[in-house]
């Protein structure tokens, strides 16, 4: 045996009670799934309205020539997407209790096109023949210019924008139901 020796005594009520807290904590993450859906709407979604890329940031298709003559015409800016603006003012997220909920209003209907694109189609008379005049917008379809995090099958996008917010999602949640703090 030492000449010298020390004992070392864990308190396993200090370990318990920390667990308790962390248990209690883990029930109800809406404190830091409400900050941390306020981080996405801004940080990823309305950014790419600002920076013209996706959530991944991947640049988007800019509008054809005839695009942007015929918005224009109509008073509308030049900026992909944005006519009066129902798209980008309809985007939401928010915290649950145990998740961050996003997406777009259901009276946008279109924002699905936007974000996933879609393929152009021949416009038809109502007895079924082909028209000779194609409807707007149809001829070469709709290319796809996603505004939220995710892919065509639902799945959150790991990269770019999307992908830093997830990782810090990741350090709010642990950092909460360690100390109770939102940072």
């Amino acid at each position: 045996m030492p000449a010298v020796a020390w004992t070392v005594v864990i308190k396993m009520d200090v370990f318990q009670e920390l667990a308790e807290d962390m248990r209690e904590r883990l029930k109800d993450l809406t404190p830091v799934t409400k900050a941390a859906a306020e981080d996405l709407h801004i940080d990823v979604m309305l950014e790419s309205f600002e920076t013209r890329t996706s959530p991944a940031d991947k640049a988007w298709k800019p509008l054809q020539p005839e695009t942007k003559r015929r918005k224009a015409r109509q008073g509308f800016g030049t900026d992909p997407l944005v006519r009066r603006g129902d798209l980008k003012n309809r985007l939401a997220a928010e915290g649950k209790v145990d998740k961050v909920v996003f997406g777009i209003s259901p009276t946008t209907p279109y924002g699905t096109y936007q974000q996933f694109g879609a393929k152009p189609r021949k416009a038809v008379s109502s007895q079924g023949k082909r028209k000779r005049r194609r409807a707007r917008g149809t001829r070469k379809g709709i290319p796809a210019r996603p505004f939220l995090p995710v892919d065509k099958s639902g799945v959150f996008v790991s990269k770019g924008r999307a992908g830093a917010w997830l990782k810090e999602f990741g350090s709010m949640v642990t950092n909460y139901v360690t100390t109770g703090k939102v940072d």
